[in-house]
C-alpha cells in the first residue's frame, strides 16, 4: 500500500474546510474560535536593553507586546515576584481590560516600591475565555540605594538676627526625596541634622535640578555660623558643601574723632561720634581712658549722655589729667546699647605738665635793671632753659615772645632743681634812654615748649 504524504493530507483538509464554509454562507457565517496567541515582553529588544538602563533601587520599567486576540479577551498586564515563575497569585499590575485597537499592541509600566539589591522575575500576561497566557520570564536586579546630590548656595541678605541661605538638588538619588533643607551651627564646622535644622520641604521636587531658598531666623547678632544644605531619601542623608557667614553686629558703631591735649589746663578736648545704633537703642555714650592701649568701661570713664539724635551723632567732652602722673594715655569714644558696648579707635595722648613761672619785681641802678623771676613748679619735663626776656622799645610794647625781633634774652646760668626757684638777672648793658617804660617777663623752656610769666614794665629814671 502506498503512503500518503502529510503535506497532501493537510492540503485536502484545508480544501474540505473551505468548501464547507462556502456552502453555509446563506445559513449565516460562523467564525471558528481563536485562542489568544502568546504575549511576550518587548521582543524587539533584549532584556538588558529593556531593564538595565531603567532599573533603580526601587523601580523598573517593563514592556510587553500583545501579538493576537482570542475569544472573550478581558485583561492584560504584568506579574512579578522574587520567585522565578511569577503568576497572578503574586504581584500583579493590571494594564487594561478592553481589546486594543491594533494588533500587535505594545504596553508598558513602571514597577514601583521594589526592594533594593533584589532579583525579581517579571512577565506579561493576557486573559480570555480559554484562561491565562503568560509571556516569557525576564529577570532583573534592583540597584542599591543611593543618596541624592545637593549643593549649598552662598548665604546673603544678612541682618542682626537673620540670614538667607539655599541649596540646589541636582539629583534625587534612587528613591524619592522625603526631606530637604538647611543645617547650621556656631561650633560644628560640618553641621548635620543633629545640629540646628531648618526643614524647607518634605516632598520630592517634580524636576531636577531644583533650587530652594530659606531665611534662617532667631540667629545671634555678630555671630559666625557654619551652614550647608541637606537632602534625605531612603538611601540616607546627603549634604552640600559647608559655607560660613557672620550676622550683622548688633552693638552700635562708634568712632573717636579728635583728642587734643592742653598742658596748661592739664585737660584733653575729645570728640566722638555714634555712627549707628546697631540693634538697639543707645543707653549711654562717652569716653574711656587709661594707660593701656585699648581702655574699656572698667578703666577711667567720662559719661557724656544717654540720648542721641540722628546718625551720625557727634559729641564732645574734656578729660582732666590733673593729679595724674605724666606719661602716655589712650583715649577712645564708646557707646552702649542692649547688645553691648562698641569703641572707637584709641588715640594716644602725651600727658605732660608745664612748669609754672612768675615774673617778679625789678630794681635799677647805674642805668642797669635787675629783673626778677620765680619758677614755682618744675612741671613734668626737665627744664632746659630759664630766664627773662625784655624789649627796649619805648612805651611798653606788649605781646612779645622768645625769638621775636627786638627781644633780648637773659638766660639763667645755674640749674633749677628745687622749687620754688628764684632768680635775678641784670640787663646786659646800660640803658641810656631814661624816663620811659620797657617791658619784661620771665620764661621757662622744656622739651614741650616755652612757658611765660606775666608781662611787666620797668623804667630807668634819669637821676640813675
Amino acid at each position: 500500500m502506498k503512503k500518503i504524504h502529510l503535506p497532501i493530507l493537510y492540503f485536502i483538509f484545508i480544501l474540505i474546510a473551505f468548501i464547507h464554509v462556502s456552502c453555509r454562507k446563506n445559513k449565516g457565517d460562523v467564525t471558528p474560535p481563536l485562542l489568544p496567541k502568546l504575549v511576550r515582553l518587548g521582543s524587539t529588544v533584549t532584556t538588558d536593553s529593556v531593564f538595565l538602563s531603567n532599573v533603580t533601587a526601587s523601580t523598573a520599567k517593563v514592556t510587553g507586546k500583545i501579538l493576537s486576540i482570542g475569544k472573550n479577551f478581558n485583561e492584560y498586564g504584568f506579574v512579578y515576584a522574587t520567585n522565578n515563575t511569577p503568576t497572578i497569585a503574586d504581584k500583579k499590575i493590571l494594564i487594561g481590560t478592553s481589546v486594543p485597537n491594533v494588533i500587535p499592541y505594545d504596553f508598558q509600566t513602571n514597577l514601583t516600591n521594589l526592594t533594593n539589591t533584589t532579583v525579581y522575575y517579571v512577565r506579561s500576561y493576557v486573559k480570555d475565555s480559554s484562561g491565562i497566557v503568560y509571556g516569557e520570564i525576564k529577570p532583573f536586579k534592583t540597584a542599591s540605594n543611593d543618596v541624592a546630590i545637593v549643593q549649598t548656595t552662598t548665604p546673603n541678605s544678612f541682618t542682626y538676627f537673620t540670614a538667607q541661605v539655599g541649596g540646589t538638588i541636582t539629583y534625587k538619588g534612587s528613591t524619592n526625596i522625603t526631606e530637604y533643607g538647611l543645617v547650621y551651627s556656631t561650633t560644628n564646622s560640618s553641621p548635620t541634622t543633629a545640629d540646628i535644622k531648618k526643614v524647607v520641604g518634605a516632598n520630592s521636587p517634580a524636576t531636577f535640578p531644583s533650587s530652594f531658598v530659606s531665611t534662617l531666623t532667631n540667629l545671634s547678632a555678630g555671630t559666625f555660623y557654619y551652614v550647608r544644605a541637606y537632602v534625605i531619601n531612603s538611601g540616607g542623608t546627603a549634604y552640600g558643601s559647608t559655607l560660613q557667614f557672620t550676622t550683622v553686629v548688633a552693638r552700635p558703631t562708634t568712632t573717636t574723632t579728635r583728642v587734643t591735649y592742653n598742658a596748661d589746663t592739664k585737660t584733653a578736648s575729645v570728640s566722638g561720634a555714634v555712627v549707628g545704633q546697631g540693634g538697639g537703642t543707645i543707653t549711654r555714650y562717652g569716653f574711656v581712658y587709661g594707660t593701656i592701649a585699648n581702655p574699656t568701661l572698667s578703666n577711667s570713664l567720662v559719661n557724656v549722655g544717654t540720648v542721641v539724635g540722628t546718625f551720625p551723632f557727634n559729641f564732645n567732652s574734656s578729660i582732666s589729667f590733673s593729679g595724674l602722673a605724666a606719661g602716655t594715655y589712650y583715649v577712645r569714644a564708646f557707646s552702649t546699647n542692649a547688645y553691648g558696648t562698641s569703641y572707637g579707635v584709641a588715640e594716644a595722648v602725651n600727658v605732660y605738665f608745664n612748669p609754672t613761672v612768675e615774673t617778679g619785681n625789678y630794681t635799677t641802678g647805674n642805668y642797669i635793671a635787675t629783673l626778677n623771676g620765680s619758677i614755682t613748679n618744675g612741671g613734668s619735663a626737665p627744664i632746659q632753659e630759664y630766664g627773662i626776656i625784655y624789649t627796649l622799645t619805648a612805651n611798653a610794647t606788649f605781646g612779645f615772645n622768645y625769638g621775636d625781633t627786638g627781644v633780648l634774652v637773659l638766660k639763667g646760668a645755674t640749674s633749677a632743681n628745687s622749687f620754688p626757684f628764684n632768680y635775678s638777672l641784670n640787663t646786659s648793658s646800660p640803658i641810656t634812654t631814661t624816663n620811659v617804660y620797657y617791658t619784661f617777663k620771665s620764661y621757662v623752656k622744656t622739651v614741650n615748649g616755652i612757658v611765660y610769666g606775666a608781662e611787666k614794665t620797668f623804667i630807668i629814671i634819669s637821676k640813675d
